[in-house]
């Protein structure tokens, strides 16, 4: 899910305080998934670029 707000700092503070999910930030996506997945995690679509601006 995608959303796009006005202060990217009070969203992520709100995702974490509401669901509990906690910022991750990943420098090479294929990467991550790679590692994901050598723990057992499934990709339901491989990573994508996403067009920012």
């Amino acid at each position: 899910m995608m959303l796009q707000v006005p202060e990217l700092d009070v969203a992520g503070e709100c995702c974490m305080r509401v669901f509990g999910v906690r910022q991750l930030w990943c420098d090479d996506v294929p990467v991550a998934v790679e590692q994901c997945r050598s723990q057992g995690c499934v990709a339901r679509r491989e990573p994508f670029a996403v067009a920012i601006g």
